[in-house]
């Protein structure tokens, strides 16, 4: 069986169930008396990344043993941690409402559950082992060096893309051109299990493109961007050095570009429905 068989398959079925329980979330939010209800919001992606992250599980003994460096019982342990990671995250929207907790209240659930996925993440394997600053040498860092900065690095990495909270969107975008980047550096190395993480990411940013953005039906905020901003961390971290620092410059040019897109939406819109005769302020 060809090694890459499993990987496009966890795409694939991270992709599927995405769109299938965003379409179930869309019809209970008709039907809820609580239709704000956040959490319901961010489900379909959630779901379409254990999902994905199991079937990438479940197939990895075909292709493991052509990976160039992850053995079974590692890549396992990295998805189980990846897998709860993103659950527990999502849980803040459904342990802490937003109608019943202020706002500092829930952002310190966010960031203590983002710290715990991390810590799971780093304890399960995924970690930095050198350091490299622009213009200098690579260093590399010992066991306890590489666990707090790799800790740190998640959650910081994680809230980047939380900044692009409310532009709807906007950080389904930077996690699938992140994955795409990523892919392309992993297919062309043979590093199978790496492959298939970014086609999961990649698949749930596609899925999760189409309900966020239809009207804003389903908008991803809050656990939603945090579990976008969560995948994105961990494929800089699995991805090769030279991938983090392009992943990071892409973004400011999302954020630049969204900002650009809706001014100029907002000034077409503006002129479509002034008289034709007047200018607009």
């Amino acid at each position: 069986m060809n090694p890459l068989t499993g990987p496009v398959s966890s795409g694939i079925v991270a992709l599927i169930i995405t769109l299938v329980v965003s379409y179930l979330c869309l019809k209970l939010k008709r039907r809820s008396v609580t239709p704000e209800a956040r959490w319901r919001n961010s489900t379909p992606l959630v779901s379409g990344l254990a999902a994905g992250f199991i079937t990438l599980g479940l197939m990895s003994d075909r292709f493991i043993p052509d990976d160039r460096y992850y053995s079974l019982v590692a890549a396992l342990r990295i998805l189980l941690a990846a897998t709860a990671g993103c659950i527990w995250i999502w849980s803040v929207d459904v342990i802490v409402p937003r109608p019943k907790f202020g706002f500092i209240a829930r952002g310190s659930a966010h960031i203590l559950t983002q710290v715990l996925a991390s810590a799971l993440l780093v304890w399960a394997g995924v970690s930095f082992d050198l350091m490299r600053l622009p213009g200098g040498e690579a260093t590399v860092l010992n066991p306890w060096e590489s666990q707090v900065f790799t800790l740190v690095w998640l959650v910081v990495a994680t809230n980047i893309i939380r900044l692009l909270d409310g532009i709807h969107g906007a950080a389904s975008v930077a996690v699938l051109v992140a994955g795409l980047t990523a892919l392309f550096a992993n297919v062309i190395n043979n590093e199978f299990f790496l492959t298939g993480v970014s086609l999961v990411a990649i698949g749930c940013a596609l899925g999760s493109l189409w309900y966020c953005t239809s009207s804003l039906k389903l908008p991803l905020e809050g656990s939603g961007t945090a579990i976008l901003g969560f995948v994105f961390a961990i494929l800089t971290v699995l991805a090769r050095q030279k991938t983090v620092a392009t992943l990071l410059l892409l973004i400011p040019l999302i954020l630049i570009l969204m900002i650009a897109g809706a001014a100029m939406m907002g000034m077409l819109e503006k002129r479509l429905v002034l008289p034709k005769n007047e200018k607009p302020d």
